[in-house]
């Protein structure tokens, strides 16, 4: 029978060892004298534009650099990299525009209106390529937001006051559009997401910022301008509402969310002032910290005579990001980082707690685990939840719930889990109580295997 020593150095041993299979982390500075915009689902392809006017291209760390035409601005791009929208130049006006192979593109048009020699601009698309986003002007004062599929052609998606709106990004199932719609009132921009083309405030307030970015099922999105602190990025999901990721330090700095991966644990965009702006980058580990630290304290140098501006988009995974640096002579290039996969988090919590909870005898107590399991998604693993308790060692078992012994709960793939309960009770006999619950890899040999697992764990006191 383990002991209750073993058991808490085992668990040291697994928080030293979980970051088994890190990519190896890199930084391509592009040779382009442009940007960065977005980067496929899956980080296989960049796209960007060759100044902000300039044409648009495609890049592969195989392929390099191709031009494709088009009218820069924002050049977006479907999950794998096939599909492309940007702006195109036609007759002297510019429009969104859907490219169609090699240097053609289609013309998405527009909404009634124009403003100068603009009639619609693109801002995203979807993972499967199918739907466009952007603005679109009503009058030379006003746009909207619009939609724009093969079939429906542009759809104008209105605002809340009447005012101005514009869509910012597309989840990558394309039910959920998100961006900013302006107060009648202020003129203030506030952060909108419209589901299902059915538009709503972030805050009923209207007290936060424009949103920027959306995770695939449109679960997580992530802006600028929080509603308490309106100088910092922020995260919104239903369950939570607005999370403050931060600012980095300095005169007068902001921060902007402008893209997230799908479970939501990277977040990217930028801090800083006018001319002293930084990429950035956030973990629930590091907080908003500068990409070129974060790069730097996996062994990553940046060039010394260049400065990572704005991470502009961040792959599905989160381990490719796209931005652009500029150097001390306003020289701009496109970059690429790539930085390891955040591990597999495995949560066990007790009420609520997630290191200590200390109760009275007859007080009632709930243990939740909950899996996120990152890269390892679908990959086979043993599942382990055990408890070291003052009468021995027990384990939870699928059919029977806690039995004496120790033996993996489950044997099967890896999947996400939320908040599952596995004890609810009151009357736990005096003594103390460490929970733990984890996966390990190597699926099948009954033994924890410590250089490739994920763990976590929680301690109750009962007295």
């Amino acid at each position: 029978m383990l002991s209750k020593y073993f058991l808490i150095t085992a668990a040291l041993v697994i928080a030293l060892t979980a970051s088994a299979w890190a990519t190896d982390p890199s930084l391509t500075l592009i040779d382009v004298a442009g940007a960065g915009t977005d980067v496929s689902g899956d980080g296989l392809v960049v796209t960007g534009n060759a100044g902000y006017y300039g044409p648009c291209f495609t890049w592969t760390e195989l392929g390099g650099v191709v031009y494709i035409d088009g009218y820069g601005g924002f050049v977006t791009t479907s999950f794998d990299g096939s599909n492309v929208s940007a702006n195109l130049e036609d007759g002297g006006m510019e429009y969104a525009g859907y490219w169609l192979g090699g240097t053609n593109w289609q013309n998405l048009g527009g909404i009634g209106g124009s403003s100068g020699n603009s009639v619609s601009t693109n801002y995203d698309i979807s993972g499967d390529g199918l739907t466009v986003v952007g603005l679109a002007w009503v009058d030379a004062g006003t746009a909207h937001a619009f939609q724009w599929t093969d079939g429906t052609g542009m759809v104008d998606l209105g605002s809340l006051g009447g005012e101005s709106s514009r869509a910012n990004a597309i989840s990558g199932d394309g039910t959920t559009v998100v961006g900013w719609d302006q107060d009648p009132n202020t003129g203030w921009w506030r952060g909108a997401k419209w589901v299902n083309g059915v538009e709503e405030l972030l805050d009923p307030a209207g007290a936060c910022g424009d949103a920027h970015g959306v995770n695939h099922d449109g679960s997580i999105i992530v802006g600028g301008g929080h509603p308490d602190y309106y100088d910092h990025a922020y995260m919104w999901n239903a369950t939570d509402g607005f999370v403050d990721l931060g600012v980095l330090s300095g005169w007068n700095y902001m921060a902007d969310g402008y893209d997230v991966s799908n479970d939501g644990r990277v977040v990217v965009g930028y801090s800083g002032a006018f001319m002293d702006e930084h990429a950035a980058i956030w973990t629930e580990a590091t907080g908003l910290v500068r990409l070129a630290d974060y790069l730097a304290d996996l062994g990553v140098t940046v060039p010394t005579d260049w400065t990572l501006k704005f991470a502009n988009a961040v792959s599905d995974d989160g381990t490719v990001i796209v931005g652009y640096a500029q150097d001390l002579m306003w020289n701009q290039k496109p970059f690429v980082a790539v930085i390891p996969p955040i591990d597999p988090l495995a949560e066990i919590v007790a009420n609520g707690e997630t290191e200590t909870l200390n109760v009275n005898y007859g007080d009632n107590v709930v243990i939740d685990v909950s899996l996120d399991p990152s890269f390892v998604e679908g990959s086979n693993a043993d599942w382990w939840l055990f408890a070291s308790t003052p009468f021995g060692i027990h384990h939870y078992n699928l059919s029977n719930g806690w039995v004496p012994g120790l033996m993996t709960t489950f044997r099967g793939p890896a999947v996400p889990l939320s908040n599952k309960e596995v004890f609810n009770g009151a009357g736990l006999p005096v003594g103390a109580y460490f929970f733990y619950f984890g996966i390990d890899m190597e699926m099948g040999n009954g033994v924890m295997d410590l250089d490739k697992a994920y763990w976590d764990t929680v301690t109750v006191f009962v007295q």
